[in-house]
């Protein structure tokens, strides 16, 4: 993977991890207000909740590809020690 391309792909991965790190503290002021009852306050979150679902698999989904993305290429083990006569045990 080009430099460029691993940066944009880390860039992208923190921002996303941003955004959840977000969702965490919405939720936890959510909670809080609902445990002191204050229910009007808590009905500005109603919009959030109703797509959390679909944003934390969203999130899921790019961390995955990141992942994915940031492994170093490897070839299989067959490929690795094909023709290399410095492997031990190889034939001349």
């Amino acid at each position: 993977m080009p430099a460029s391309d691993r940066a944009e792909t880390v860039g992208a991965l923190i921002a996303s991890c941003a955004e959840l790190s977000t969702f965490s503290r919405n939720l936890s002021h959510l909670v809080s207000l609902l445990r002191q009852g204050a229910f009007r306050p808590a009905e500005e979150y109603r919009p959030m909740l109703a797509t959390l679902s679909h944003d934390v698999r969203e999130h899921l989904d790019h961390l995955t590809r990141a992942l994915v993305d940031l492994q170093p290429r490897r070839r299989s083990g067959m490929q690795q020690h094909r023709g290399d006569p410095t492997r031990a045990g190889a034939r001349p």
